[in-house]
């Protein structure tokens, strides 16, 4: 219940709103997530948290880039997201990216999220090969959601307009 300072790391973080509010600082723009959604952020991002409240529950999900190479394989086509992640996993070019998809609630997310949250708590036998395929999953299910997607900090003008346009043809 304090805020956290902005910062970078050499993760990749997930974040999953399970009730209530939580306020990102992302680059200097203020995102505040509710209920069900969910922020994707490369290592690059530099990004901080604002004080949440008692009812106020997100979890973050922090992994390497290797994590992603399971998921990765089961979006096999090109999309927001595989885009994102083979972007994260290149690191070619230190560009500092995020998602924010607003879902409200959907519940095969939110058991799938659920679901991983268990098994690391409870240091299940495959917890990292079971959270590998269920992280695949939920990216299976973000597909669905693709118009959920409100921001994306992408510098490069070229993904603006695609991203546009596909949001245009989505309506």
């Amino acid at each position: 219940f304090i805020d956290f300072p902005a910062h970078r790391h050499k993760y990749i973080e997930i974040m999953y709103v399970c009730q209530g509010r939580i306020t990102h600082n992302l680059d200097g723009k203020e995102v505040t997530l509710q209920k069900g959604d969910m922020l994707l952020l490369n290592q690059h991002v530099q990004h901080g948290v604002r004080r949440a409240e008692y009812e106020d529950i997100g979890i973050n999900f922090i992994a390497l880039p290797e994590f992603f190479d399971i998921p990765l394989q089961m979006l096999n086509e090109n999309n927001t997201l595989a885009e994102f992640l083979v972007n994260t996993l290149r690191q070619n070019r230190p560009i500092s990216h995020y998602l924010v998809f607003r879902l409200e609630e959907d519940h095969a997310i939110e058991n799938l999220m659920e679901n991983m949250i268990i098994s690391m708590l409870n240091d299940d036998q495959n917890e990292d090969s079971i959270n590998q395929y269920s992280m695949g999953i939920v990216f299976l299910y973000l597909l669905r959601h693709v118009d959920c997607l409100t921001q994306s900090s992408s510098q490069s003008y070229k993904d603006v307009v695609v991203q546009s346009t596909l949001s245009y043809i989505d309506t």
